[in-house]
Formats: C-alpha cells, structure tokens, sequence
C-alpha cells in the first residue's frame, strides 16, 4: 500500500468511525442519553456527555493537522497539548468541557460534533499523506489523528454500550 493509499484508509477510517458515533447516538432514546456512563474522565457523567467530549477530542487532531499545514511538526515527546500551546492538563480540559456543555440540549451538542468532524476531516485531507500515515497500520498513524479520532471513539463506545447493558437489566 502506497502513503496516499494509506492516507484515504485513514481518511475513510477516521470518517466510519464518526459515522458509527453518531447513528448510535441518533438511535438512543433521551432517557438512554441521560443514562450514566463511567468514562474514566471523571464523576457525573451521562452518555450525552461524550457528545461533546468527542468534539473536543475531534477539535483538538483538527488543531493539530492545521499547524502541520501551516509548516510545524509535532514531535512526540512535546505532546499534543504542548504542540498547540494549550496549558491545561488533560483531565482539567475535559472537565472544563464537560461543565460548558452539561447543560446545553443534546441536538446542540450533535450539531457541534458534526462541525467539529467536518473541520478534522478537512484537515486532515489537506495534509500531505506523510504526515497523516507512516504505513498502513493503524498505530503507525501519527498519534494526534489515531487516538482523537478514532481510537478515543472506540474505547468510549465500550463505555456507552456498558451503560446501556445496565438499562436493559434494570
């Protein structure tokens, strides 16, 4: 597989796995939305909070791709926070997000997941394919793309779907 075949794998990757996202959460009941999940990102959380925590995260590769196009590169021991100047730490980032979108209606938060997609995938298209893939495999992706935009979902997903188990048996 060449670098530009790698790079539209990628691309279609990163797309399925939003695509995947956000029919599941088209497809839950508002009551299933409120459901609490446990993430791991910290206490109170429901499963339409991962909407705009996803978002965040999608924002963020976006972020990264942009700065790549305008000529910087990450280097892994910096991190991805530090490439883009952000001082906050990850968890403070995700619960200031978490707090700033709590209250807003899910159909908001979907809509902004969809922007923010929208925005990474324009990126990442933009880039050059030697920036997005090293080879075919997955964790040779450069990891501003692999973690926020696809493998962040994934892991969330088991999250989601636990939660959801718990509906049924209760």
């Amino acid at each position: 597989m060449t670098t530009e075949e790698a790079k539209r794998a990628a691309a279609s990757l990163l797309e399925r796995e939003y695509q995947s996202m956000a029919a599941l959460f088209a497809s839950l009941s508002e009551a299933q939305l409120e459901r609490p999940v446990f993430t791991g990102e910290g206490v109170g959380w429901r499963i339409r909070d991962l909407i705009p925590h996803f978002a965040f995260w999608q924002t963020i590769s976006a972020r990264v791709a942009e700065e790549i196009a305008q000529g910087r590169v990450p280097t892994d021991e910096r991190g991805t926070f530090a490439f883009l100047g952000i001082e906050s730490t990850t968890d403070a980032s995700n619960a200031d997000s978490h707090r700033e979108w709590r209250d807003r209606p899910a159909p908001e938060a979907l809509r902004h997941l969809l922007a923010c997609h929208v925005r990474l995938m324009e990126a990442v298209q933009a880039l050059p394919a030697e920036r997005i893939v090293k080879s075919e495999a997955p964790e040779d992706w450069y990891r501003y793309f692999w973690q926020p935009g696809v493998n962040h979902l994934r892991q969330h997903r088991l999250h989601i779907e636990a939660a959801l188990k718990e509906t049924a048996t209760t």
